[in-house]
């Protein structure tokens, strides 16, 4: 039992190098984040002298430091509109803003809503469409849909092909970028404030990230219920069914999804250096191992939101160099359990289930076995995996200075039987 331990120890020790051999150490996590908080604040600053109506944000795994090279990580830029003021009562209309009014009943899909559109004189409802993206529903309301046409067409004039790449709500002539139009709530709707009143051991989040985190708001992103592969809602409201004359307006295109990516910025920053590098770990062996069989709908979300819960459960003792083995399949095991429940909750909004739309439920004992047998051979895949020389890295911290990368290969392929058989 004691050789078991200090085997994982070492094992434990030699991962984190190898993580600080490909860029995720102390030193270059912080240098990676004031670097895009400094691309971040010169290009609004630039758009103040141009008179650019949006302010820029960056998110993703370049803007965190939860990547390394190898793994090729795309730039998500969110651009809020700045002078579109989304509101969930009548109280906080302001004068002179294109202001939207949150609608949601008891049958909205979860984390959605539809933004109904007033007028910018008077605490008023709009009654004329103003834009190719304005619909009317059933009421005669002036209904904003998601279908950003008008973005549509500027990003089609930068594309060299005449092709928009689409990942999600993002629109995009460059593979490399994520755009995605949003609009910003300053409040915080009911559904979003499920972080901060829920039980929770108390030593994560810390009391000045919660306080910093309830102030941000929440951004409406133009993406629809993802239930059904036609995105159809289960809303039957006649309020908002779709006009006669509107029949090419399906309910996903009304809809938009409340997005805390603000407070998620904060949660993310609040991880201590070894967090980052369990959770950045955790995807590479995800891009490696399950990626190709489930694509993007296992995604590296559902990892930060296993991540994140991880945290908050397991004591802040454990979060060290030597056990990010232990750390690692923590993360994996409380995954596994969701995938058992077919359920995967959301960290800052109740009522969601991250699965639906995304893995089918005939799918989700494969992905058990997958994480089972990740946890009990201890992650010895690791030795496998091509990825920045991971596996080589590996094998030389273990003393194998003169391994071939014929034989990794070899390895490598022997591995991808096991699995292949396992599932």
């Amino acid at each position: 039992m004691d050789s078991d331990r200090e085997s994982e120890r070492l094992f434990s020790l030699r991962l984190s190098r190898v993580m600080g051999d490909i860029g995720v150490s102390r030193w270059m996590i912080a240098r990676r984040r004031r670097t895009h908080f400094m691309m971040e604040t010169i290009e609004n600053v630039g758009h103040w002298f141009s008179d650019v109506n949006v302010t820029k944000y960056i998110f993703g795994s370049q803007s965190e430091a939860t990547t390394a090279t190898g793994m090729a990580s795309d730039t998500d830029h969110f651009e809020c509109i700045k002078n579109d003021e989304v509101i969930l009562n009548w109280n906080n209309w302001q004068y002179g803003n294109a202001n939207l009014l949150v609608l949601k009943d008891e049958l909205t899909p979860p984390q959605h809503c539809y933004l109904q559109r007033l007028r910018s004189d008077c605490p008023l409802a709009a009654v004329q469409t103003e834009s190719p993206d304005d619909a009317l529903d059933g009421e005669g309301r002036v209904i904003l849909t998601n279908t950003s046409l008008e973005v549509q067409d500027i990003v089609q004039r930068f594309s060299e092909s005449g092709e928009i790449i689409r990942h999600g709500p993002s629109m995009s002539h460059d593979e490399m970028f994520d755009n995605v139009r949003v609009h910003h709530c300053g409040q915080l709707p009911q559904e979003c404030q499920f972080m901060f009143h829920r039980p929770r051991p108390g030593h994560w989040p810390r009391p000045d990230t919660l306080a910093r985190a309830r102030d941000v708001g929440v951004f409406l992103v133009p993406q629809g219920y993802t239930e059904s592969p036609t995105k159809h809602s289960m809303c039957r409201s006649k309020a908002l069914m779709v006009p006669s004359k509107l029949p090419s307006y399906p309910y996903s295109k009304w809809q938009w999804r409340f997005s805390t990516t603000l407070m998620e910025r904060f949660l993310m920053f609040d991880f201590s250096h070894v967090q980052v590098k369990t959770y950045t770990l955790t995807k590479i062996i995800r891009k490696n191992i399950s990626k190709p069989l489930y694509g993007d709908r296992f995604s590296t979300f559902h990892i930060k939101t296993a991540m994140m819960f991880t945290i908050e459960n397991y004591p802040a003792e454990i979060w060290r160099e030597d056990n990010i083995l232990k750390c690692v399949c923590l993360l994996l095991k409380t995954i596994k359990r969701w995938v058992k429940r077919k359920h995967c909750p959301h960290f800052t909004i109740s009522g969601v289930n991250l699965f639906v739309g995304k893995l089918n439920f005939w799918e989700l004992p494969k992905l058990c076995s997958m994480i089972s047998h990740l946890v009990n051979t201890k992650l010895q895949c690791l030795f496998h995996t091509h990825m920045d020389n991971i596996g080589l890295r590996l094998l030389k911290c273990s003393g194998f200075e003169n391994v071939s990368r014929q034989s990794v290969s070899t390895r490598t392929q022997t591995c991808s039987v096991v699995l292949q058989k396992l599932l």
